[in-house]
Order: structure tokens, then C-alpha cells, then sequence
């Protein structure tokens, strides 16, 4: 293979607002699932609380500076050094950098100003996400992400271009996600060691870092064995998981690393971590639903990872105790999962409880976040930077919910779903009633009548259904009977588009 050859296969984003991902103007609904979320309701903008999109302007010039300087020197290291680092600046500048502006705004909102090390401190933040996200993809044998190859996969298309077989394409994938996920976790500590303060500022900033890596890096671990079944995941393990993995890089260390900087006393900091603690946690339940339930033209990436790898999630915890686990169980963690199995799991899953649960927890959490608020004296500005993060959260969550009743609505087609889980669900699952509804009456009508009272008109009111389906075409010619029955078949699909 002659790596000299190597060039980045490029990417032709699909039809959109600005050239970006999306079918209607939008983005991603989910927490973090691409760069500007831009929902197509009105109601996501959560009043005017919503977080701000996009980067700081100020962490953005950080990570466009780091990255053309390395770029720079990359290039005198061959050509596999220059596109490692052209990819990686391309898995840096996707997402919402939410992280990084958490840090200015707190750090700003509690009196530091604009201190040049905070914009750095919030670069930091972003290239640890984008290096957890690399290493993320690779172990989740993912190859998509924010609906574009992924490093990895953009690794993979070079060597193949280049002339590399499958498995060697394959392997220098995997080393080239592996090593850039390095990269992106080295440079946040030389941002965090290049910190213009003293040396104790310098020291607990460091120790903040460390401890989010030790952090996130258990959650993951754990997540990786609990999706192999290695063993037992209790609910109150599996909100563990989702704390260390994600909430705690994501939303309790930004928010502590502004309080650091900005020598906050140790009560607020102390409060401070708890509400960033809050909003990870309801972040990541979002993100569950999110994930299973939003079309992939959506969140950018494909719905089948998570039940291929068996996450033990709060939203597959909560099903395991739902008559609904039992046309589940056998298929969730197969590698060999296959889309219309998945598509039936996520409609079985979407009729059962589960995802309701899901959604009232991550609105507790939040609602207790608020309370907490109203009551401390962080300030005006801290306040309404925290209520923002918690209206983006509320916002992924609304939009969870709208997937759930969609997919709920769908065919039934689960493999192993019986009739007697039906039932329970539409006792459970407030999202999908009036379809469930519209269902249970025609199979009931099925029950009573001849086959071919399967059509539309199955759920017309008890004096149409009583005539036999036979003298249907006879009634063309009837009055007042005809012109009912035309007014409940236009009618009746309009209910189940609702």
C-alpha cells in the first residue's frame, strides 16, 4: 500500500438548509447529536430559555487555531499524519460545543469576566468529547456519525483508495481512531496545563481532568460489560453508568471547571456540582430516547448500535419489568441484528411503558433542578445559563416523546409479540392510546364480522357494522346510509395520521 497516495474520500452532505443534515430544516433532536440543533416546532424553543447553539466564539477561534497549527505540522510527517489530523478537525468541529459555552457562560455568570484561559478551558472540554466520541465509535463498531462517515470510516475509504485490502483498510480504521482519539485527549491537557494563574489554580484544574477521565472512562467500561451480560444491572447501576459516562464530562465538570476559575466560594460550587450532576443525568435519559426512536435521517447515526451492543439503558431496565420484555429478550446484544427485527423491537418498545418512565424520570430530575435554583443565590446570570441547559434538555425530551408516539404507531410486526401484550400496553402507553384503540376495534370487528370487514370501515359506529360487509356496494345507492358511511371512511384514516 503506498500511503503517499492516500486522500480523504469526500463527503457530499445531503439536500438541506445551508448544505447540512437534515430533511426538514432540521438538524438532530437529541441532546448532542449534531452541529445547531434546529427542531421543526416552535414549542422546542422552550419559551426563550433555550441554550444558545453553536460554539462561543471564543472557544471556536481556540480550536480552529489548534487545529491549523497542528495541521501545519503535520504535514511535514507524511501523508497519513496530514489526513489523521484533517479528520480529526472535522470530528472537532461537528456538535453543538455546548460544553465549551457552559464553561464561559458559568464562568462569566459568576463574576470572572472574560478571562482568555476559560475560552481554553472550554476548547479543552470539546476535544475531550470529540476524543471520547472517536473511541466511542470504535468500540460501538460504528462507522456514522452526525450523518457523515466518521473518522474512522474516513480512515477506512483512504486506505481503500490507496489500494489496502479489506482488513488492512480495517485495521489502519481502528489505529487511526485509536490514535486520534489520543490526540484530541492530549491537547485538552496541554490547554489545561498552559492555563494563565497560579499554581494551584493549574493543579486543580489538572486534577478536574484526570478525574473526568477516570470517570467517564469507568462508565464506559461498565457499559461495555453490562451489555454483554456480564453481570446483573440494577436501575440504580444503569443511572451510574449514564452519570459517569456522560453526565459527568458533558455537564458537571464544564460547570466546575468555571467555578475553579472563577474562585467561586465552596457553597456554590458545592450546589453547582449537584445541579450539573442533575442536568447530565437528564441529558443522557434524553438521549436513550432519542437514540432508539428518532429516524436515523435524524439523529445522524444508525438506531441499531444500541440493540446490537445490548446497552443496559434506563429505558431497556425499565422494559425488562414490562410484559414486553419477552419479545425482546432474544434479540437485543445480537451482532447479526437485522433492521426489520429492530424496527419491530422499537414499536414494541414504543407501545410498552418504558419509554414513558424514561421521559417522567429525566422531567422529575429536571423539575427538582429548577426548584433548587429558585431557591440559591447563584445569581441572575448563572441562573439563566442552568435554566437554558435544562430547556435544551426538555426540548430533546419533547421531541423523544413525538418519535415514541411515531413509531408506536407503526405496523404491528414484532416477531413475538401476542395479543395479550397489546392490552397491557395500551393500558401503559399514553403516547400511542388512540391508535391502540383504533387497533383493539378492528380486531375485535375481525372477531364478529366476515374478513372482509378488515378495511377502513372496521371502526364505523355499531349501526354500520351491523349490516353484513356483503351488500356493501348495494349501499352506493342508499341515501342518508351512503353518505354516512363515505363521511367515517375519509374520516377514519384521518385519526390514525393524527
Amino acid at each position: 500500500m503506498k500511503v503517499v497516495t492516500m486522500q480523504a474520500t469526500p463527503v457530499k452532505p445531503p439536500a438541506g438548509a445551508d448544505g447540512r443534515r437534515g430533511l426538514l430544516r432540521t438538524e438532530t433532536v437529541g441532546p448532542d447529536r449534531g452541529p445547531g440543533v434546529r427542531e421543526d416546532r416552535e414549542g422546542a424553543e422552550m419559551n426563550n430559555d433555550a441554550y444558545p447553539q453553536g460554539p462561543a466564539p471564543e472557544v471556536g477561534a481556540v480550536l480552529e487555531g489548534l487545529m491549523a497549527e497542528n495541521r501545519r505540522r503535520a504535514a511535514g510527517h507524511g501523508a497519513a499524519c496530514d489526513l489523521l489530523w484533517r479528520e480529526l478537525r472535522r470530528a472537532v468541529a461537528g456538535g453543538k460545543h455546548f460544553r465549551g459555552r457552559l464553561v464561559i457562560d458559568v464562568h462569566r455568570g459568576l463574576g470572572g469576566g472574560d478571562h482568555p484561559a476559560a475560552a481554553r478551558l472550554g476548547a479543552a472540554f470539546e476535544l475531550l468529547h470529540a476524543g471520547f466520541l472517536v473511541h466511542d465509535d470504535l468500540i460501538d463498531h460504528d462507522t456514522v456519525r452526525r450523518g457523515v462517515p466518521n473518522l474512522a470510516a474516513g480512515m477506512h475509504a483512504a486506505a481503500a483508495a490507496a489500494g489496502a485490502g479489506s482488513a488492512p483498510a480495517q485495521h489502519f480504521a481502528e489505529a487511526s481512531a485509536v490514535l486520534a482519539g489520543d490526540l484530541a485527549i492530549g491537547l485538552a491537557h496541554r490547554l489545561v496545563a498552559e492555563v494563565d494563574g497560579p499554581a494551584r489554580l493549574r493543579g486543580e484544574l489538572a486534577e478536574l481532568l484526570w478525574d473526568t477521565i477516570f470517570v467517564s472512562v469507568a462508565g464506559e467500561l461498565d457499559d461495555v460489560a453490562a451489555g454483554h451480560g456480564l453481570w446483573e444491572v440494577s436501575h440504580e447501576k444503569a443511572m451510574s453508568i449514564a452519570a459517569e459516562k456522560t453526565a459527568f464530562y458533558s455537564f458537571q465538570a464544564p460547570v466546575r471547571a468555571a467555578a475553579i476559575l472563577a474562585d467561586a466560594p465552596a457553597g456554590a460550587r458545592e450546589l453547582l456540582d449537584e445541579i450539573g450532576h442533575g442536568l447530565g443525568v437528564a441529558f443522557q435519559l434524553a438521549d436513550d430516547l432519542v437514540g432508539l426512536f428518532a429516524p436515523e435521517e435524524v439523529t445522524g447515526k444508525s438506531s441499531l448500535s444500541d440493540l446490537r451492543e445490548g446497552k443496559a439503558t434506563s429505558l431497556m431496565l425499565h422494559a425488562r419489568t414490562l410484559p414486553v420484555w419477552s419479545s425482546l429478550r432474544d434479540h437485543l446484544g445480537r451482532a447479526d441484528l437485522d433492521m426489520a427485527t429492530a424496527e419491530a423491537m422499537r414499536t414494541e418498545l414504543a407501545r410498552s411503558g418504558a419509554p414513558v418512565e424514561v421521559d417522567r424520570q429525566a422531567r422529575e430530575v429536571l423539575a427538582r433542578l429548577r426548584e433548587t435554583l429558585a431557591g440559591a443565590a447563584l445569581g441572575p446570570a448563572v441562573t439563566r445559563v442552568l435554566l437554558g441547559a435544562a430547556g435544551m434538555i426538555e426540548a430533546s425530551l419533547d421531541g423523544a416523546a413525538e418519535y415514541v408516539a411515531r413509531t408506536a404507531r407503526t405496523a404491528r410486526t414484532a416477531p413475538a409479540a401476542g395479543t395479550a401484550q397489546g392490552a397491557q400496553d395500551a393500558e401503559v402507553t399514553q403516547g400511542a392510546q388512540d391508535t391502540r384503540d383504533a387497533q383493539d376495534t378492528r380486531d375485535a370487528q375481525d372477531t364478529r364480522d366476515a374478513q372482509d370487514t378488515r378495511d377502513a370501515q372496521d371502526t364505523r359506529d355499531a349501526q354500520d357494522t351491523r349490516d353484513a360487509q356483503d351488500t356493501r356496494d348495494a349501499q352506493d345507492t342508499r341515501g342518508a346510509q351512503d353518505t354516512r358511511g363515505a363521511e367515517d371512511a375519509q374520516a377514519r384514516p384521518a385519526r390514525c395520521e393524527r
